[in-house]
């Protein structure tokens, strides 16, 4: 049973909740790390391949705990997952700082994963959807807009803490924000949650064995898992290296600290500017046609930022492909899963599709530094063009194959 929001979401304060806690999070437990990584680098005196690795681990292990969550969420525990999972990631933080091995950085960051898992975009949106049902997008498009600027957030508290003191107080900064603030703000935003959530919603087991086995035979499953995959594989590859890749494009540290803040400004741009014009033309896009757009538009800004050498225009037309592609697909990701995919049991097919999202997210750190420590940052960038163009062309495939041999699926 879901409810709809009493009052427009922007006077929503659980929605508020939720979006300064999940803010919160992407800030804490993703992008400290690219934010870190050359510190890192410095004082360790690990490869950036080696490091990169752990963030891969963090990521696939948030990728399996997430199915996990999906669950817990259809089975009406998703206020004390968030919560819990924003504590989690603040206590490894904390505990960052002690380690003396590749082994034990390794180790904290497969427990950042766990919390990942917890209380990441997919567990929030599947709350916000199980709260608000149909009337989600607009709590989901709130919580997305203020979560984007969570990389503008992290490289300047990391660029301001760092110069006055030390990385290891950035991270104890970071861990208090999720212990102090996130974990909290979860547990209040998510209230209408536990008002609406009712046992009945819930299918059985046998049932949701009988849904999910014609849908995932379904090329939309595959189209969307493919498109969901890339996005996260091509960005991820390029914010986890952002400023060793800017710095072998030869720009200097400031301005890839600029560079690498203004995604976050870029990602909240686009969303605003998709749910503005469609308040403009009272109506909304639909959402394979933006998806498709995305794809296309995210294949460019590769292209893009291989010639953008030491270019300041270039590389504002690069933010711009980039940023507006990556944040307009996180708003309409849950949307479009639900449009396609129906309704029923959101929670785990939400988490299923997602599945090659995370494991996009997951691979990319690693696989990034060692195409860039190996061949190059121009191998590195062939590498997410290639992505984006691949995935976009299978989604467009799927659309064509499933308008054409397929009936829509009950809702």
């Amino acid at each position: 049973m879901t409810t709809n929001p009493d009052k427009p979401v922007w006077l929503n304060k659980q929605v508020w909740y939720l979006s300064i806690a999940e803010t919160i999070v992407w800030a804490s437990l993703f992008y400290i790390f690219p934010a870190s990584l050359l510190n890192w680098n410095i004082h360790f005196g690990w490869d950036l391949s080696k490091m990169s690795l752990a963030l891969t681990i963090s990521l696939i292990i948030s990728s399996l705990a997430g199915i996990g969550s999906g669950k817990l969420i259809d089975l009406g525990a998703g206020r004390h997952l968030l919560s819990f999972s924003a504590l989690l990631g603040g206590i490894a933080l904390l505990v960052l700082p002690t380690v003396d091995s590749i082994w034990s950085f390794y180790a904290i960051w497969a427990i950042v994963g766990i919390a990942m898992g917890g209380c990441s975009y997919d567990p929030c949106f599947a709350v916000l959807t199980r709260a608000y049902g149909n009337s989600s997008k607009e709590a989901i498009v709130m919580v997305t807009f203020f979560a984007g600027l969570s990389v503008t957030l992290c490289f300047i508290i990391s660029s301001i803490v760092t110069s006055i003191s030390n990385w290891q107080l950035n991270v104890l900064t970071f861990s208090l924000l999720l212990c102090l603030i996130s974990a909290p703000l979860f547990w209040f935003g998510s209230s209408n949650y536990a008002k609406s959530f009712k046992p009945t919603s819930l299918v059985s087991n046998n049932q949701s064995r009988n849904y999910l086995k014609p849908m995932i035979s379904r090329p939309i499953f595959w189209g969307l898992s493919a498109l969901f995959t890339v996005f996260g594989l091509n960005h991820i590859m390029i914010m986890s290296q952002i400023l060793p890749l800017l710095e072998a494009l030869k720009f200097d540290d400031n301005l890839s600290i600029v560079v690498a803040a203004s995604m976050g400004i870029m990602q909240v741009t686009g969303r605003m500017l998709l749910v503005g014009l469609e308040k403009i033309k009272k109506k909304q896009f639909p959402n394979v046609l933006v998806a498709l757009i995305c794809g296309i538009a995210l294949s460019i800004a590769s292209v893009i930022l291989r010639f953008s050498e030491s270019s300041g225009l270039q590389i504002v037309v690069f933010l711009i492909l980039q940023g507006f592609s990556f944040g307009i697909i996180n708003i309409i990701k849950p949307i479009i899963v639900s449009e396609k995919l129906g309704h029923s049991n959101f929670g785990v097919i939400s988490s299923i599709v997602g599945f090659g999202y995370i494991w996009g997210f997951a691979l990319a750190p690693a696989t990034s530094g060692y195409i860039f420590d190996e061949f190059g940052s121009n191998a590195l960038i062939a590498c997410t063009f290639a992505t984006a163009l691949i995935g976009t062309l299978i989604f467009s495939s799927s659309i064509y194959i499933e308008s054409k041999y397929y009936r829509p699926l009950t809702k």
